[in-house]
């Protein structure tokens, strides 16, 4: 889906939705620049928080990933679900690599299915392992 075709629809939820609802905006780029823009315009559109999935395409390392999330969290100023899918996006994360990402402005860990939930000593809250529908 094209960033457009995304912030119209996010859009959209916002007007149904408003303030009634708190929304967490799924958002995930091959770029930093794309991901901060997406992340700057949910957060001006009322988002309660952001769930990012890391670059698929072009797998980032961990120094590049902690970057990243960094940015989004400096731009949005929004609390950040981190997407953690390895399969898709070719990154594993150690346990001690995943609570460094709570320093990046990392809130919640997202688990694929088949992932624990929360690496053991990771001050990360989990939000279940669902893969949704």
């Amino acid at each position: 889906m094209s960033s457009l075709s995304h912030r119209d629809q996010l859009q959209a939820c916002f007007i149904a939705d408003g303030p009634r609802v708190p929304i967490v905006v799924g958002i995930g780029a091959l770029s930093t620049k794309e991901c901060v823009d997406l992340a700057t315009h949910a957060a001006n559109a009322g988002a309660a928080a952001l769930m990012v999935v890391p670059p698929f395409y072009d797998p980032v390392n961990i120094a590049q990933l902690r970057e990243l999330m960094a940015d989004i969290a400096s731009a949005s100023r929004l609390p950040i679900m981190y997407y953690n899918i390895p399969s898709a996006s070719g990154i594993t994360l150690s346990p001690r690599e995943s609570a460094a990402l709570s320093d990046a402005g990392v809130h919640y860990l997202k688990a694929h299915l088949g992932q624990r939930a929360r690496p053991h000593g990771t001050p990360l809250r989990p939000l279940g392992s669902y893969h949704g529908v």
